[in-house]
């Protein structure tokens, strides 16, 4: 059976984790709760790259997005005027 291809668009999570640079474990857990897309077909757990990018980038975005927020909503202290 190893000559089963699959297709680009659902690769194994640890192929994607390793073309992606994170540690499969991590996108694993990430997986498991539900905050990245995956496939589970028998025991493989498959993803989509483009899918797990896009959600990705998003949470990251998100995440600068709050920092930005979160300083804006710092108010200078005036001293004493």
């Amino acid at each position: 059976m190893s000559d089963v291809r699959i297709p680009e668009s659902f690769i194994p999570v640890r192929r994607l984790a390793a073309r992606i640079g994170v540690p499969a474990a991590w996108l694993k857990r990430e997986a498991a709760a539900g905050r990245v897309p995956s496939l589970r077909v028998g025991r493989r757990l498959l993803m989509n790259r483009e899918a797990v990018e896009r959600v990705l980038l998003q949470r990251a975005e998100d995440e600068v997005i709050g920092r930005v927020v979160a300083e804006s909503a710092v108010v200078p202290s005036r001293g004493d005027s």
